[in-house]
């Protein structure tokens, strides 16, 4: 007849049988001590990675409206609007467009009623151009600032990116005839 042997009493039984409960609860604290980090540092980058594309959105579309509007012969503006003709949610991104004369040597923004250089009159076809004395304003700009708007990481805040732009001066010429620039 065979025999199988058993525990003889229950402290044998139950080191023969698995993981004691304090063993299965430290465990779970280390997990526990593992994840939270690991956690906290994918809830920045998904963040980070939110906020980076609508950045680069808000960058791509302000790009585009520049180039449609520096050819814009206004020297002075504040316009505002959204980027619906370039296909963008009109109520996520928006943009605010400031065009102004500037001074680069004193870093101030040129009033235009003071400004010598404004318009000149329209030479008559066969006479030199009048002397504006642009070239000996080297420092004198155009700054075109254009701040785009687009949505924050929260749902109620959006956040904003400043392209600026500095362009040359040209001498507007008008016609005393037509009364046209």
């Amino acid at each position: 007849m065979a025999t199988f042997s058993k525990p003889r009493n229950t402290l044998q039984r139950c080191n023969s049988s698995g993981f004691t409960l304090l063993e299965i609860m430290v465990t779970v604290s280390l997990i526990a001590l593992l994840i939270l980090p690991i956690m906290v540092v994918r809830d920045a980058s998904e963040n980070q990675a939110f906020r980076s594309t609508h950045m680069m959105e808000a960058m791509r579309l302000g790009h585009l409206l520049l180039a449609d509007r520096l050819t814009d012969p206004d020297p002075a503006v504040s316009l505002t609007g959204d980027f619906a003709q370039y296909g963008a949610d009109p109520d996520a991104y928006t943009w605010l467009l400031t065009v102004e004369e500037f001074d680069l040597s004193t870093k101030r923004e040129v009033d235009p009623d003071d400004d010598p250089f404004g318009e000149v009159p329209f030479p008559p076809a066969d006479a030199a151009l009048p002397n504006t004395d642009l070239e000996n304003e080297p420092y004198r700009v155009r700054r075109v600032g254009l701040t785009v708007f687009f949505p924050g990481i929260h749902d109620d805040e959006s956040e904003e990116i400043l392209i600026e732009q500095y362009l040359p001066i040209v001498a507007q010429y008008s016609d005393p005839n037509s009364g046209n620039l």
